[in-house]
């Protein structure tokens, strides 16, 4: 009888561990969640920001003279744009009317002159004429990018757009 007892308490204390573990266990990877989604949230805020102010940025640039005439202080310009936002942007591209790059930074003589009308994002700004996020593309320099574009106007008409492809490689996770 002694024994049953024994083997009874033995089986209950071993329940009870079982338990604990399972319950801290489950408490740990609850936690762990928490924490993935927190970090998570706070990088898409992070991103949405820096889309929200690019955006603001593109829009104060695409009315300047010196962008949109494309004088060498507008050149200058861009080219700071470009280093401001550092390795996110993969260039700076300002089109022409007929949808065809007239500037790019880092300067690229391959792609100057290419019609790029045809990119989703592009013929999407041509029909609305307003400024937009498009969807990830494979950039003429070579690169898969997210790009920002924003419209020019000039002396009220339409006279192309300021491009920011933000690289794909900056808007995913890196894998372990």
């Amino acid at each position: 009888m002694l024994l049953s007892i024994l083997a009874i308490l033995a089986l209950m204390l071993i329940g009870l561990v079982l338990y604990g573990h399972l319950f801290v266990e489950d408490n740990v990877f609850t936690q762990y969640l928490q924490l993935q989604e927190t970090s998570s949230r706070m990088s898409a805020r992070a991103f949405e920001e820096f889309i929200d102010s690019s955006m603001r940025q593109m829009e104060v640039m695409a009315k300047d003279p010196d962008i949109v005439n494309l004088t060498a202080d507008g050149k200058l310009k861009l080219q700071g744009l470009q280093a401001v936002m550092g390795g996110l942007v993969g260039n700076v591209t300002r089109l022409d009317k007929d949808m065809r790059i007239a500037y790019t930074f880092p300067a690229d003589r391959q792609a100057t002159g290419k019609y790029v009308g045809t990119q989703k994002h592009n013929v999407k700004l041509l029909e609305t004429k307003r400024p937009l996020v498009g969807e990830c593309f494979m950039a003429v320099q070579g690169y898969e990018a997210m790009p920002l574009v924003q419209p020019v106007f000039k002396d009220g008409a339409f006279d192309g757009t300021l491009s920011i492809p933000v690289s794909y490689t900056h808007l995913t996770l890196p894998t372990n």
